[in-house]
């Protein structure tokens, strides 16, 4: 029971990862991005969640070709092995200069939401810059009555970002 138990668990792991690899791939195709940062792991509070090897898979089947791949490992939880593509975020940080800050029009592409729809392909909203910088201030003041200085926590996921 112990070896099918493993069996199913590994065949659901490589499920999950091809199905997240699958739609990352679709996301990189679109949005053509020179380099990509990610962790080596996320941590949910039942699992760690191997990012790297899903990324991985998700470049093996893209089209588009990154330059690179910055990675944040997670030491004391999961490391992963560094490719070609790879450059450790700790290294880069030690090893990089200051620069200044350039002033940017308020339309400048800040991010980009991606959701899966009814299609099955990425549909990408761009999101600039001063839009959500205004719409940042105007919450945090009339939402949560926060003003400049006060300290805010949240619980929502690190990666959530409200539309």
């Amino acid at each position: 029971h112990r070896d099918l138990h493993l069996s199913l668990r590994r065949q659901r792991q490589m499920c999950i990862r091809d199905s997240a690899s699958h739609e990352l791939s679709n996301r990189i195709d679109h949005s053509t991005p020179k380099v990509i940062v990610t962790a080596s792991c996320g941590v949910e509070p039942t699992r760690i969640v191997p990012y790297h090897p899903i990324l991985d898979h998700a470049l093996k089947l893209s089209k588009h070709k990154v330059e690179n791949v910055v990675v944040v490992q997670r030491h004391g939880i999961e490391e992963c092995e560094l490719g070609p593509l790879d450059v450790d975020f700790d290294d880069l940080m030690k090893n990089s200069k200051p620069v200044e800050a350039i002033p940017l029009p308020s339309t400048h592409p800040h991010y980009i939401l991606y959701t899966s729809g009814t299609t099955g392909l990425p549909k990408g909203v761009l999101r600039d810059t001063g839009g959500y910088a205004t719409a940042l201030k105007l919450s945090m003041e009339k939402f949560y009555a926060s003003s400049p200085g006060d300290v805010f926590w949240t619980a929502s996921d690190i990666g959530w970002i409200g539309t």
